[in-house]
């Protein structure tokens, strides 16, 4: 990384290399518990995973996007996505490499150096070795890089060995689904019936009676008729593995006791806090938060604070206020008028003992000095050589791309010697300053205007709940768990208690939370437990410092839902049927009396609809999709009047007035280039979703996260 990187918090070449290798390897980290070593973590295709396997990759992995993120720790949400998106690259990493070791496919030395320094280098190259002035790929940066590689740190080598890693993977999957797609052959036969079905017009009048016509109340269902449904479309009923849980959340919120004592203890803090002459060591001593002697501009504080800042004079002291569940008290130290960004350039000489110095460095601290002064003369003499003096003299390896520009920073985001220096020079000064990361030669080249910004000594006290406050909470969720052990107790205690009881329906056995909270895999961690079953009534979890209880309502497994959680699905499906038939009944005993369309839509209260539709349409005009009554249409002969049809969305009973044939062709290459297309839009993005859904995987990671 960067020096200055670390400076700023940020990196340079490293950053954009890891950001385009991300494109193909995804990142991962998990919160580290105790596995069950006597489970198997996962299988993939027969392919085992141990869970110290997987642990190593995505350790290494959250490395790469710490430096790419500039974070040094991720939030909960932040480390959950990258959970999931590291076994879905797990995932597709061991199938298709099943499937391209089968096939003999691979990318070889000559292909990859070709896509790495070619005439056409593929994209991640074009974006990770981009001229920072004209955000131009410049391809003699490839080379200049490539030659020096064994002088680059070792993380920098290791990230670029990622990328390359990351364009031969995309290389072989484009190969793959080239194969596939590359395939496709579309026969005369199939052309000209492609032909027929979208060109061949039928032109109808139809009258249609929808099922909304039928109250739900007046269709009857069976248990005899939901078992023959669940018979005939079983298939339609796969399920994955999912779980209904129903909790309760007894919030540890402070007692009038404790918000008393907060009280109390912050007039004490504040009266020692307006006769304290070291504000750092009180602030530190006393807050919530550490004491910070930057210069804030207004609306980084809570509206409060903001106000008492605009309105006094250095030296003022606000007393407590609340806000945001804290307490807050401030000391104006300082006003200034100071640039909200600043811009500089930097040569770096670092020294053995420096911060952030390489294992290749021997330079002494005073050999970094002379070294720095010697070139600090030279630029003053002669600024014109900064540039060039930056590209191949500092140990910033970032100013090899950069020429040691650092582009606009914030005022505060630099070490303070380094970012008072740039404050405190004129646009166009050149000067040298130490940091604990080496001697700057520094060249201040831009500032914004000046904004009014303060300096304070600030105080916040959390207002929370006392540990008396939560150890009672914490009795009265135990004893509720404790008394409620079947769901009829738990109901009914909610209802005597007033409690306000949630749900979540579906929950994943990887999701990464409940709803309504935060948090919750422990909850879910449970409620997949081989030894949870449906009804049973959880202990206490602390979920974000409050208490939760839960039960689960469902257990769904992975496979043919069983007939009973089927019911939910198919109820609405028979009635629909049965409506068909009633329908189909209504229209039979009417149509005994007149085949006229117009005479038949009187009677049953309808009209007559004209429409024109071929074979490929799936919507029936004013009604919605119709693939069953669109296919019997073209199953009619001109002139023809149907049977009663049972659809999707209603009953209907059709006249063809005309079927109209296209012009006979033999050019089908248009017919052929868009099924050809079709079906390439299909490989790219189904492919690996049909390859997923025909492997056998085992997935056992709820069982240790």
């Amino acid at each position: 990384m960067a020096v200055i990187g670390r400076i700023r918090k940020r990196s340079g070449l490293i950053i954009v290399i890891v950001g385009v290798a991300l494109a193909s390897f995804v990142l991962g980290d998990f919160i580290k518990k105790g596995p069950k070593k006597s489970t198997t973590f996962a299988k993939i295709s027969g392919d085992k995973v141990s869970y110290q396997e997987f642990e190593a990759k995505v350790t290494e992995q959250v490395e790469t996007y710490k430096q790419q993120s500039g974070k040094e720790n991720l939030t909960n949400d932040e480390t959950f996505q990258i959970k999931q998106q590291a076994w879905g690259q797990m995932v597709r990493e061991i199938i298709l490499t099943k499937q391209l070791d089968e096939l003999g496919l691979t990318v070889s030395a000559d292909e990859l150096d070709d896509l790495i320094r070619g005439k056409n280098p593929h994209a991640y190259i074009t974006q990770a070795f981009k001229d920072p002035e004209t955000g131009q790929f410049n391809p003699s940066a490839v080379s200049n890089f490539l030659n020096n590689i064994d002088k680059v740190e070792p993380a920098m080598k290791k990230n670029y060995l990622n990328l390359e890693k990351a364009i031969k993977s995309d290389r072989l999957s484009t190969k793959y689904t080239n194969l596939i797609a590359k395939s496709y052959y579309l026969p005369t036969a199939f052309a000209k019936r492609m032909y027929s079905e979208s060109s061949t017009i039928a032109k109808l009048r139809f009258v249609g009676l929808n099922y909304k016509t039928i109250d739900d109340k007046l269709v009857t269902v069976t248990e005899d008729d939901l078992k023959k449904y669940y018979e005939e479309h079983k298939n339609q009923f796969e399920q994955q593995p999912s779980r209904d849980l129903e909790y309760v959340l007894f919030e540890v919120l402070p007692s009038k006791t404790d918000l008393d004592q907060i009280q109390k203890d912050v007039a004490g803090i504040f009266n020692e806090f307006q006769q304290s002459t070291d504000m750092q060591n009180f602030v530190n001593s006393n807050s919530d938060s550490r004491y910070d002697s930057s210069f804030i501009k207004l609306g980084v504080m809570p509206s409060l604070v903001d106000s008492f800042l605009s309105k006094n004079p250095i030296g003022s002291i606000m007393p407590p206020v609340v806000e945001n569940n804290n307490y807050y008290m401030a000391k104006i130290l300082d006003i200034q008028f100071r640039p909200d960004s600043l811009k500089a350039s930097h040569i770096l000489i670092s020294y053995k003992e420096a911060k952030g110095a390489t294992q290749e460095q021997i330079r002494t601290k005073v050999q970094a000095k002379a070294k720095a002064d010697s070139i600090f003369t030279e630029v003053k003499k002669n600024p014109a050589l900064f540039l060039q003096m930056a590209s191949t003299l500092s140990d910033d390896p970032s100013a090899k791309k950069n020429k040691g520009d650092l582009g606009w920073f914030t005022d505060g985001a630099m070490i303070k010697p380094f970012n008072d220096a740039v404050l405190n020079g004129k646009i166009g000064d050149i000067t040298l300053v130490e940091t604990d990361f080496g001697f700057h030669i520094i060249n201040v080249s831009g500032k914004t205007l000046p904004v009014r910004k303060f300096q304070i000594a600030a105080v916040t006290k959390a207002i929370s709940a006392s540990k008396e406050t939560d150890q009672a909470i914490f009795v009265k969720a135990n004893k509720f768990a404790s008394d409620n052990k079947t769901p009829e107790l738990f109901n009914k205690a909610v209802v005597a208690l007033g409690l306000n009881k949630r749900q979540g329906e579906y929950i994943q056995p990887m999701d990464k939370g409940l709803p309504g909270l935060t948090a919750g895999r422990e909850v879910i961690h449970w409620a997949y437990n081989e030894t949870t079953t449906k009804d049973m009534v959880s202990s206490v979890f602390n979920i974000d410092n409050n208490y939760i209880v839960a039960y689960v309502k469902e257990i769904r497994e992975k496979g043919i839902a069983p007939l009973e959680q089927a019911k939910t699905y198919m109820e609405p499906m028979v009635k629909r049927d049965k409506k068909g038939e009633m329908l189909v009944t209504k229209f039979n005993t009417n149509l005994s009396k007149t085949k006229d369309l117009y005479q038949l839509a009187t009677n049953l209260t309808s009209k007559v609809d004209t429409t024109e539709l071929n074979f490929s349409a799936y919507n029936l005009s004013q009604y919605g999709p119709e693939p069953k009554v669109i296919g019997r249409v073209f199953s009619l002969k001109k002139g023809t009047l149907s049977a009663p049809i049972a659809g999707d969305n209603g009953a209907y009973v059709v006249y063809v007035d005309d079927i109209i044939q296209p012009q006979p062709t033999k050019d089908f290459k248009m017919i052929r280039m868009q099924g050809a297309s079709m079906f390439q839009s299909r490989v790219n993005n189904q492919v690996f979703q049909v390859l997923e859904k025909k492997a056998e995987i085992e997935d056992n990671r709820y069982m240790f996260y």
